[in-house]
């Protein structure tokens, strides 16, 4: 029979386990990058790509009927997080030089005139 509090706290169990599965894929070490924190991002850059690329998108599921989850990636979210926010780091700092480029071409041609 179903009990609903015991089927969501077993839910919870067994997907907090898988999370942790998981997470112990992403953290098992592998060679070939400058650094640590650059292959956690290689690898989370592509578990979060392999999953919602168009490319990719339900490659693994092709005639098998089965869904396509897209919450695999965000096991690592902190990892996705950093990669973004060096993302807006890079925009800001070209926007900035951008700027900066404008201005003085701008100031150069206002005297030069």
């Amino acid at each position: 029979m179903f009990n609903r509090k015991k089927d969501v706290e077993a839910i919870t169990v067994a997907v907090r386990s898988l999370r942790k599965e998981a997470r112990s894929w992403f953290n098992e070490k592998w060679g070939g990058v400058h650094s640590e924190t650059e292959a956690a991002c290689a690898k989370a850059s592509a578990w979060y790509y392999v999953t919602y690329h168009p490319s990719y998108w339900g490659c693994y599921n092709e005639g098998m009927g089965r869904d396509h989850f897209l919450s695999f990636p965000w096991c690592v979210y902190d990892t996705l997080i950093h990669i973004k926010k060096l993302s807006n780091k890079r925009k800001d700092l070209d926007l900035a030089l951008l700027n900066s480029d404008f201005r003085s071409r701008l100031s150069f041609s206002l005297y030069a005139s």
